[in-house]
């Protein structure tokens, strides 16, 4: 998971009011193949639902 935060005044040319930036995966845990073992993938999946209830 990755966090950004920064302030509108920051970028060029600034945001006129609040602004939402919506970050997506481009790879999922299927695209790993056999590299993604049980273990690996039960971490990813806890992290997900982590994340999913903040």
């Amino acid at each position: 998971m990755v966090i950004i935060k920064a302030s509108a005044e920051s970028e060029a040319g600034g945001m006129p009011g609040p602004s939402e930036v919506e970050l997506r995966p481009i790879l999922e845990i299927d695209d790993f193949g056999d590299a993604m073992t049980p273990e690996l993938v039960e971490q990813e999946t806890r992290l997900r639902e982590q994340a999913a209830q903040r």
